[in-house]
């Protein structure tokens, strides 16, 4: 049961209105919405019964208990329910501001959610790369391109690619240096020692 207006609204109260407070409003708004003191009858007769509706539900301690229980439990169920667009956004916003941890999770809590949705692979896959998960990254790039072929997912897994491949390329060098180095170090020792004898 979806609430918009609740009974309070409608008298005008807070739920923290005391019996006396209840009857003293509902007396006032059914005179002011009485149909036959009203000119749009209409308008009187919507407005008297939800008057009459909400005064039986509050006026009773009964009722009213279990009434500010369901509306509790509306208003919990409310916040609790978060939508996969709603985390797609709270993912995008963490990722802006650098908070890459909150990001990846957001983006796997809306994968959860709808683990088709292409968009949350794709934010799930820059988060990955921000924390250095590349391996991860290209497979979130991947099912997102797989799911709904995107320019952009293609480039960053592209961009992915390369950066792995040129990654490699410079360790190789590195390490083919690092050798090189250390054989031209080995003739220079050769020839001091020669020097010295």
């Amino acid at each position: 049961m979806k609430i918009d207006r609740t009974h309070y609204d409608i008298l005008g109260l807070t739920p923290a209105a005391t019996n006396a407070e209840i009857k003293q409003k509902y007396r006032d708004l059914a005179r002011e919405f009485h149909p036959d003191l009203i000119r749009d009858k209409s308008i009187g007769r919507r407005a008297f019964v939800e008057i009459n509706v909400a005064y039986r539900t509050l006026s009773d301690p009964l009722k009213r208990a279990q009434y500010d229980i369901d509306l509790a439990e509306q208003e919990r169920g409310r916040r609790e329910t978060v939508s996969v667009e709603e985390l797609i956004d709270r993912s995008t916003q963490a990722f802006g501001r650098g908070d890459f941890p909150s990001a990846r999770r957001h983006a796997e809590a809306a994968l959860e959610a709808a683990p088709n949705d292409y968009y949350a692979h794709m934010i799930l896959g820059d988060a990955l790369t921000a924390l250095k998960d590349i391996d991860a990254a290209r497979e979130a790039y991947r099912k997102s391109i797989t799911i709904l072929p995107s320019f952009i997912a293609k480039a960053k897994l592209d961009m992915l690619e390369r950066t792995a491949s040129a990654d490699q390329v410079v360790k190789d060098m590195e390490k083919s240096a690092d050798a090189a180095e250390s054989r031209s170090r080995r003739p220079n020792i050769v020839k001091r020692i020669f020097r010295r004898g």
